[in-house]
């Protein structure tokens, strides 16, 4: 995302360095009427899925996405507590992910606002533990319940989804073929696939 779009003093995009136009780019937020979303509001861009108890993004779950700028779109907020005390926008969460939690490289510590989603679980997400009999109406026992956690993955994977998409023709992908290496491994000289 950086490569793609980010100017800054001594470099440029490589969007601007291929004089692609900037389309009009896709915003998939989604309204949150349920608990099964990443955020309270008009932010998500992941859901529960409560089968395997991950985030997953939301792809093209959004029959009536809005088009923006890339600006606007850039700035946009889309991963807050339930509180609305910590908001990050896609411009945060891809800089942060990519600037200190491994996309680039990895800081010992990062920030305290991704912190909250990549560490602490801050949406505080929780679902039933898988083969666990759980009555939502008794009183909550900690031992049946595990911490959804990955928001922050699900809603950067949504992002490449949106960015994708705005591209579209503009930008022909070629994925290279998988390549079949040869089993090195042997025990008693039989090949280990």
């Amino acid at each position: 995302m950086m490569l793609l779009h980010h100017d800054g003093k001594n470099y440029h995009s490589l969007m601007n360095q291929a004089q692609i136009h900037c389309p009009p780019f896709t915003d998939t937020r989604k309204p949150s009427n349920s608990t099964n979303t990443v955020t309270a509001g008009d932010a998500a861009l992941a859901h529960i899925d409560l089968v395997r108890g991950v985030y997953v993004p939301l792809y093209n779950d959004n029959p009536f996405p809005k088009y923006q700028i890339f600006d606007d779109w850039w700035n946009t907020n889309v991963l807050l507590v339930p509180d609305h005390s910590i908001i990050l926008s896609r411009k945060q969460v891809i800089e942060y992910m990519r600037s200190q939690d491994g996309g680039a490289h990895s800081d010992p510590a990062v920030d305290e606002k991704y912190a909250k989603f990549s560490i602490e679980n801050g949406i505080g997400a929780m679902v039933g533990k898988p083969g666990r009999d759980i009555d939502i109406n008794a009183p909550h026992n900690p031992d049946d319940w595990m911490e959804v956690m990955g928001a922050e993955f699900a809603t950067v994977r949504q992002i490449a989804h949106e960015v994708l998409d705005a591209l579209g023709e503009q930008v022909e992908l070629k994925i290279a073929p998988r390549v079949v290496m040869p089993s090195i491994l042997t025990i008693h000289g039989t090949p280990i696939e």
